[in-house]
């Protein structure tokens, strides 16, 4: 490591380019979301779309250990207060951008792990290891520093800290994300054992008197200088977060026990689910919300009435986006200028093709609610929007309102008299279909251990339009 000097140069640090713009989400196109979020709760609950690997369970249980009591020595206080929580993530947060750099530095192949802040924590190692300079906040500017709480590993998987038994506690017996309960220390125990013994943690700082209040806001030093010193210490490590396409049981048997213990205990929910897709034989996304919504397993659950419109609204919201992402691409296809018109919409074959599979779904959503089933304004408005269009331009007007009326976040294009006008760039990354956890769910139970569900990771990440497609471009 480099001398106290050397890190904390007495300079000033000059940006001569700006830092790039916060990344744009088109986010909920059809409204759908709450709907879609009633649905992945009961089937994974405490999971989100983005706690895809178990490793990071493991690492995030040792960062909440390890900074523990250095933040109850600084500051301590009640930790269901804002500046409490605030306080406590501050010593937590540099744990994160250490494994993550740690992650760069030992492993050459680390694209494709889920590794959040790395576009700024891989200049600022190199500036740490090769140049011996060193920049604050781990490379980040104040506001991304700050907004990594929320970005940030812990941001992504504190859902499981907060809701899934065994993790975290408080005084009063409820989880509040950041007290360590049996859990915690248990994968804490097995990570320390994962990490060489000459690059574990100091612990000499627990024997000075240290003035705390030196480090307020600047708990990134303090980690570097005397909490783990010696954290990029010998050689390649290979407890580090996972490559994306691998979803075999982790190789580290005494974390897949724990971690399947707390995630995958033998009532939960998660469990029950996961043993249905693990014998599923469906090739797509729906079928295995088929499969979900009939399985013997979860008929006698409090949410087996919502699970049986499970099949007829993913089809409805696979639609409605499908019609959405084709009318983007013929906007940015279109030789009118930076808009499109309703005609020129409804002549395009593939658009047609997809508003009628949007209209069959919205049939069976229409079906399935007047038999009592659950509904959703916002499924039904487009359902019912879909099949009062007596014509393809009518069809193609209607998805364009419902979007304007109902969709969330950024608005892709709005309708002025007979033209579709863009809202946003074109280069605007896409927006992913609606989905309920499964792959999220599918993966991290392979990790711990649960068989055969190699198949359903394939068919959650497969679309019933991916395969139409297929076939389409084999025809012709």
């Amino acid at each position: 490591m480099p001398t106290k000097q050397e890190v904390f140069p007495q300079h000033g640090w000059f940006f001569t380019s700006p830092w790039d713009a916060p990344a744009r989400r088109r986010g909920d196109a059809l409204g759908l979301r709450r709907a879609a979020d009633r649905f992945a709760e009961a089937l994974a609950p405490g999971l989100t779309n983005g706690t895809r690997d178990a490793r990071w369970v493991s690492i995030l249980a040792w960062c909440i250990k390890t900074s523990h009591e250095p933040w109850n020595r600084a500051e301590g206080g009640d930790l269901k207060t804002r500046d409490a929580q605030r306080g406590r993530y501050a010593w937590l947060r540099p744990l994160e951008l250490l494994w993550v750099a740690r992650t760069l530095h030992f492993d050459e192949s680390s694209e494709g792990r889920q590794l959040p802040g790395r576009r700024r924590v891989a200049p600022w190692l190199r500036g740490l290891l090769v140049d011996r300079e060193w920049e604050p906040r781990f490379g980040l500017s104040e506001a991304q520093f700050r907004r990594y709480r929320q970005v940030g590993a812990y941001g992504i998987y504190r859902t499981i800290f907060r809701r899934v038994p065994g993790f975290t506690k408080n005084g009063a017996g409820a989880r509040d994300g950041w007290t360590p309960d049996d859990g915690i220390h248990q994968l804490a125990r097995i990570v320390v054992a994962a990490i060489p013994q000459g690059a574990r943690p100091s612990e000499d700082w627990m024997e000075e008197r240290s003035k705390w209040a030196v480090w307020t806001d600047r708990q990134d030093e303090w980690w570097m200088l005397k909490g783990w010193p010696n954290w990029d210490s010998l050689g390649r490590s290979t407890f580090v977060p996972t490559p994306a396409d691998d979803c075999s049981p982790l190789e580290n048997e005494d974390e897949r026990k724990a971690l399947r213990s707390l995630l995958f205990a033998d009532a939960s929910r998660r469990t029950q689910v996961a043993r249905v897709l693990s014998e599923s034989d469906a090739a797509t996304h729906t079928g295995l919300c088929e499969d979900l919504a009939k399985a013997r397993a979860l008929q006698a659950t409090p949410d087996a009435a919502l699970l049986r419109a499970l099949p007829a609204f993913t089809r409805l919201a696979d639609g409605g986006m499908e019609v959405t992402r084709r009318l983007w691409e013929l906007i940015g296809a279109s030789t009118q200028g930076p808009h499109l018109s309703v005609t020129d919409a409804a002549g395009d074959k593939q658009l047609g093709d997809a508003l009628e599979r949007l209209r069959d779904a919205a049939a069976a959503w229409g079906s399935h609610v007047d038999a009592g089933g659950h509904g959703d304004d916002a499924a039904t408005a487009l359902a019912r929007a879909s099949l009062a269009a007596r014509s393809t331009s009518d069809a193609v007007t209607a998805l364009v309102k419902h979007h304007e009326s109902f969709g969330g976040g950024l608005r892709w294009f709005r309708l002025r008299r007979d033209r579709i006008e863009p809202l946003l760039p074109q280069d605007v990354g896409r927006a992913s279909d609606y989905g309920f956890r499964l792959w999220s769910l599918c993966r991290m139970a392979s990790q711990c251990g649960i068989p055969n569900l190699k198949h359903a990771l394939t068919a959650a990440q497969t679309r019933e339009s991916d395969l139409k497609n297929e076939e389409e471009e084999e025809a012709a």
